[in-house]
């Protein structure tokens, strides 16, 4: 059955309810305000709803279905009343549970909306809302369930909760398990009674970083039902991954940026601050404060003065605030006129390498001129 649109009307309908007792004051009242009724395909339910008058004059009631129960008649109210002046009115209630209606929790609703009897347009009318919340258990054995934990950090215990539910109409006896980071855990034996719940915890130590996922098994008569969950695990550490820099001209500001990835298992407001040292400290900026991601990265930005900068050697040191610690990474930098440079790094056998350059142009040389000198003697004795 298809309750979207309905969904829809109700949320509507809620909106101009709560507009309207903005608007004026109450003068209509229902009790009780909402039901739950738990019943089984094809049941009939019967119940009454008092709506008070407390306004001064006669009031027509318009009573109108809203939610999943709106469709196709399962739910049955008289279309309006009229109540006078303090007075109250049973309205009766009828509802038959469609046969294919969805196990689980619904919600539906009567909205009651009044205006005074004989009048024309009335600037505000007056209106309430009756909530009715259905609970329908599915034939024979029926489990559902889920996986609850919060994010966990490496070194500390992570308890994690399989919530079930029984929403069928027979008792079921199961064995759980949970698979985790290549571990199986195995729950107690436990009977769950048609609409009792019952929450089997396991507890977990994350060994390092990363994103798991915990899978449950739930086996029961010839069915089994298998329900899953990631589990983010960090350690409380921003990681720099690299610092970069923009267009430079000396005297005038430059941009640079640090790129950053949130090992922990959790939300992390962090801040980055840039340095420019040249024996002593040639500029500062700060960034605007992110919030970075579990487990992912983030770039930060700001923008350094060399006014008092000379062209030569320095440092870029940028540094990341976050909770109560600190990381930093340096970069040693060359200041040209119109440009930054990286100090060369010398790679292993870079030397050896650059040995064996020079002895060959030397061998290519002396070829060379042998060539040459054996070419004009060749030339003067002819």
């Amino acid at each position: 059955m298809n309750y979207s649109n309905s969904r829809a009307k109700l949320v509507m309908l809620l909106v101009i309810l709560v507009v309207s007792s903005l608007s004026a004051a109450s003068a209509l009242t229902a009790s009780p305000a909402s039901k739950t009724i738990a019943f089984s395909a094809n049941e009939v339910v019967r119940y009454d709803v008092l709506v008070r008058n407390d306004e001064s004059s006669a009031l027509e009631i318009t009573i109108s279905p809203t939610g999943a129960l709106a469709i196709g008649g399962a739910l049955d109210v008289p279309p309006s009343v009229v109540i006078s002046p303090g007075e109250s009115r049973a309205i009766p209630v009828q509802i038959r549970l469609p046969a294919n209606t969805v196990p689980g929790t619904s919600e539906s609703g009567i909205l009651f909306e009044s205006r005074a009897v004989g009048a024309g347009t009335v600037a505000a009318s007056s209106a309430v809302m009756h909530v009715i919340r259905v609970q329908t258990a599915k034939e024979g054995a029926f489990l559902t369930g889920e996986l609850l934990s919060s994010s966990g950090i490496v070194g500390s215990e992570v308890l994690i909760t399989l919530h079930l539910l029984n929403v069928g109409t027979q008792s079921i006896s199961t064995q759980s398990s949970i698979l985790l980071d290549g571990v199986r855990q195995e729950f107690a034996q436990v009977t769950i009674l048609p609409g009792e719940s019952r929450d089997l915890v396991a507890s977990w130590n994350p060994r390092a970083v990363g994103v798991y996922t915990a899978v449950a098994s739930v086996p029961y008569g010839s069915t089994e039902l298998r329900v899953t969950s990631e589990i983010i695990v960090g350690a409380l550490n921003v990681k720099i991954l690299g610092i970069n820099f923009g267009e430079f001209r000396l005297g005038d500001p430059f941009r640079v940026s640090v790129d950053v990835l949130n090992e922990w298992g959790a939300p992390l407001p962090v801040q980055a601050m840039f340095i420019l040292e040249q024996n002593s400290t040639i500029g500062t900026a700060t960034s605007a404060s992110q919030t970075i991601m579990p487990l992912a990265e983030g770039r930060f930005t700001g923008f350094l003065e060399t006014k008092s900068a000379t062209a030569g050697p320095a440092v870029l040191r940028a540094k990341l605030i976050y909770a109560d610690k600190v990381s930093e990474e340096t970069r040693p930098i060359i200041l040209g006129v119109d440009s930054i440079e990286r100090p060369v790094e010398v790679q292993p056998g870079a030397t050896s390498n650059r040995a064996f350059t020079i002895v060959l142009v030397i061998l290519l040389t002396i070829l060379a001129a042998y060539f040459i000198y054996r070419f004009y003697t060749r030339k003067d004795r002819n």
